[in-house]
């Protein structure tokens, strides 16, 4: 899946781009960003797609589309962090 589908590219220098996909992977190369990626993918890419039917009521089609735009953004953290390697 091509996860920059999902994000609309910023229009700057490729330069800037450069800095942001390095700062992505300084950031989350780290000691600290690593143990924040752990957490981040345990509570969006490793949590049940559903939630529970009894709190969800009619909501479900809005819960899905919530959890489906946090998935979405760890996959852009972890795209931008291997880029910039």
């Amino acid at each position: 899946m091509n996860d920059d589908l999902f994000f609309e590219e910023v229009t700057t220098t490729n330069n800037k781009q450069d800095d942001i996909k390095g700062a992505f992977n300084r950031i989350f190369s780290s000691k600290d960003g690593e143990k924040v990626l752990e957490h981040l993918r345990a509570v969006t890419l490793e949590r049940s797609t559903l939630p529970d039917i009894q709190f969800a009521g009619n909501n479900m089609s809005h819960l899905m589309c919530v959890r489906e735009g946090e998935n979405n953004l760890f996959r852009y953290i972890t795209s931008m962090q291997k880029k910039g390697e």
